[in-house]
């Protein structure tokens, strides 16, 4: 009897993660005894959750799957697919943990390469919070080791540079505003224009409500004061709300007592 259509994609995915494994296995410099192994247990029993901390405590494994030239987008792409059957509630941690070990694995050398990667795992994930993650760490990379890559229009990441853009995807995807905060953070840091830096600054002090403005929110609103005093009509729409905002009124009240 033949096997169904789920069957035959399942010895089709399961071929694919065992060819991974040993692919990872033998690309590495040196691999714990009992890796593939493990690996395989896990295929066995569909544990896609545990294969995927299987691979990724394998620092030489990691290392491997960024070495490799034309498979590591491949690479990446089946790790992605293999969060796609993680059933637990912390999938986005193994993806966050996954996009932290491509990091860790690179050198300032092979920044375009990390960033690559980390793209085809974004574009591969569908929960935006776990997009905003990516984002956020892809941008952090560019800006430490490679700002170039944050500059170019038409670059995965140059896209996205831009305030207007940013805000209404996260609008699209109806990220809530705390969620969005880390990622206009980071962009007002990446940005070489002091334009885009007050935009993003802005949008960042926008997210905070009365209940929640801190020490890194008193800070956003000093320099968003100082690039309204400094620049009032380039920005003037987007600035003359500001005095309005819950962040910048707390910094008039700390004002004196505030110590950036």
């Amino acid at each position: 009897m033949p096997a169904s259509a789920s069957s035959a994609l399942v010895n089709v995915a399961e071929d694919a993660e065992l060819r991974l494994v040993r692919l990872l296995a033998d690309s590495a410099h040196s691999t714990r005894a009992g890796f593939v192994q493990d690996c395989e247990a896990c295929i066995l029993h569909g544990d896609a959750a545990q294969l995927m901390r299987t691979i990724l405590e394998e620092k030489g494994a990691i290392s491997a799957l960024v070495s490799l030239e034309e498979e590591a987008v491949s690479a990446v792409s089946l790790l992605a697919a293999l969060l796609d059957r993680v059933k637990e509630v912390n999938s986005s941690k193994l993806v966050d943990d996954l996009a932290d070990s491509v990091i860790q694995s690179t050198s300032n050398e092979e920044t375009s390469k990390a960033v690559s990667l980390l793209a085809t795992l974004y574009n591969m994930r569908s929960e935006p919070l776990e997009k905003v993650g990516l984002l956020v760490k892809m941008i952090d990379l560019a800006t430490a080791r490679q700002p170039a890559l944050l500059e170019s229009s038409s670059s995965f990441l140059g896209r996205w540079m831009e305030a207007s853009k940013l805000s209404s995807m996260l609008d699209d995807w109806q990220v809530e505003p705390v969620n969005r905060r880390a990622l206009y953070r980071a962009a007002a840091s990446g940005t070489t224009s002091s334009l885009s830096e007050q935009r993003f600054t802005l949008l960042t002090i926008e997210t905070y409500s009365e209940s929640d403005v801190d020490a890194e929110a008193l800070e956003s609103a000093k320099k968003a004061a100082i690039g309204a005093i400094r620049d009032p009509v380039s920005l003037f729409v987007e600035q003359r709300k500001i005095l309005s905002l819950p962040a910048i009124q707390a910094l008039k009240e700390n004002f004196g007592t505030y110590q950036p």
